[in-house]
């Protein structure tokens, strides 16, 4: 069975929360995650193997994946969707 690919929008609470999950989830290859804070992204990169972006729309464009998790303030995702 093919693994379905997934990336993140947003690193916060909830967005590592979310990672977490979907980084265990055995059918799932957490290709991708972005975020606008170099810090988050910094320990990211230093910790996992998952691609990191400072620009989700980068990300959605370069990542062919099967979904998206929208981890943002509320006042954000609109656009993203």
């Amino acid at each position: 069975m093919t693994k379905l690919k997934g990336t993140i929008i947003g690193l916060g609470k909830m967005g590592l929360s979310h990672a977490a999950i979907v980084g265990a989830h055995p059918e799932v290859d957490m290709v991708a995650v972005s975020d606008t804070s170099s810090l988050v992204l910094d320990a990211f990169k230093k910790f996992t193997t998952v691609k990191t972006y400072s620009d989700y729309q980068k990300m959605n464009y370069v990542e062919n994946s099967d979904f998206v998790v929208i981890s943002t303030p509320t006042k954000y995702p609109y656009p993203m969707v």
